[in-house]
């Protein structure tokens, strides 16, 4: 399963759909042409113009230091924010509600080993995020 997937523009825009419906659009500074993408982590639909890259990778086929750096969530502010940058709060809070089959908009099974791992990760190399 893609667990990150995003459209590079030529002037290195990264243009990231987060849900089915979720539709983000940049004008690109080097050629001027218009990129979009739509669809999220599915199936995704996007401009061509034949100079855009895309950036997608599977959880098991990266390292987990690249993966913490490019997956993100919705935090409590309602924005997105890298793994890496959300707080120990949200953190412990999101794998909690997973595991008690809160439902959630956000958040979905698939997700809890990803959260896990950060948890760990963090451990290991004592990090604190506040």
């Amino acid at each position: 399963m893609i667990v990150y997937r995003s459209l590079i523009t030529p002037d290195g825009t990264h243009l990231i759909s987060h849900y089915k419906t979720h539709y983000v659009e940049h004008r690109d500074k080097k050629t001027g042409n218009l990129y979009w993408l739509n669809g999220g982590l599915g199936f995704p639909y996007h401009s061509q113009h034949g100079d855009e890259k895309f950036l997608e990778f599977e959880q098991s086929e990266v390292p987990f230091s690249l993966l913490r750096s490019h997956f993100e969530i919705l935090n409590f502010k309602n924005k997105y924010e890298k793994l890496k940058d959300i707080s120990d709060n949200f953190l412990q809070v999101t794998i909690d509600n997973i595991i008690s089959n809160l439902k959630s908009y956000r958040i979905q099974s698939w997700q809890l080993p990803i959260f896990l791992e950060e948890k760990i990760y963090r451990a290991e190399k004592e990090i604190a995020v506040a």
